[in-house]
């Protein structure tokens, strides 16, 4: 956990996110069909699931449609692309420096990079998507945390896999992967009752500048839970019990060591 320097990353990935998949975000907004008149905050509001009055700024704030169309065009819409892959290249420095791993060639792993920051977005997308439709739904919170749990388990496990082009096997990823579906499952019922509370707040003393603290603030403690359980994963896969030898399996000892 040390070595993984947890705060210091921690605080440079929830900076590099907000800055990475808010962008992405209101792009996908802006090129949903809609009526040139409709706020692009309306579309993005329903994404992050925010409270009425938090909603209402972040409207206010952002044009509608119509002219943020006109502002992005098609490179508009590649530079924000791929200048939102500072996210998948702080992950990939820290699952390198966790994994003392080298980081694959620049050139060659942009379409990783790419592909990682598309996949998170997609994630972000599918849980906001199943979250309006068991709303309401007996059960609704235990069959959300579990699609949850399964699906923030399998993309943390294939995150690290793509961005370390393979040479840690993913069997050796599972551990951390699963501990940061744990995370989020937990994370999940916990922002329930935090982000509503803190965006009210926040939103009252400083309109929707007080989105932006609040959520950059909500970042930094999923990307301390993301660290912190990448480095408890790799001490796991790597201890010499039954469990380190079992994901280990054949040959898969010294990779895991290198």
């Amino acid at each position: 956990l040390v070595r993984a320097e947890v705060f210091d990353r921690s605080m440079t990935l929830a900076a590099q996110a907000f800055t990475s998949i808010f962008p992405l975000l209101i792009l996908i907004a802006t090129l949903r069909p809609r009526s040139r008149d409709d706020q692009i905050g309306q579309g993005l509001a329903d994404s992050l699931g925010l409270n009425p009055q938090a909603r209402d700024a972040l409207e206010a704030a952002l044009p509608s449609a119509g002219t943020a169309a006109n502002a992005f065009g098609v490179l508009g819409a590649l530079v924000v692309l791929l200048s939102a892959t500072s996210f998948s290249r702080a992950l990939a420095r820290m699952y390198a420096r966790v994994w003392d791993a080298p980081r694959p060639a620049r050139l060659r792993s942009l379409w990783r990079l790419v592909a990682v920051l598309l996949g998170l977005v997609l994630l972000l997308v599918m849980l906001t998507s199943i979250r309006r439709v068991l709303q309401g739904a007996p059960l609704s919170g235990l069959t959300e945390g579990f699609v949850t749990f399964v699906l923030s388990g399998l993309v943390w496990t294939w995150v690290p896999w793509l961005l370390m082009a393979r040479r840690v096997p993913a069997r050796l990823l599972l551990p951390g992967g699963v501990l940061m579906a744990l995370a989020m499952a937990v994370l999940s019922v916990v922002g329930g009752i935090y982000l509503p509370r803190a965006l009210s707040s926040a939103t009252a003393q400083y309109g929707a500048l007080g989105v932006s603290f609040t959520y950059v603030t909500w970042l930094f403690v999923i990307m301390v839970a993301l660290v912190a359980t990448t480095a408890v994963g790799a001490v796991i896969a790597r201890e010499a019990d039954p469990v380190g030898r079992l994901l280990a399996g054949a040959g898969g000892r010294s990779r895991a060591a290198r």
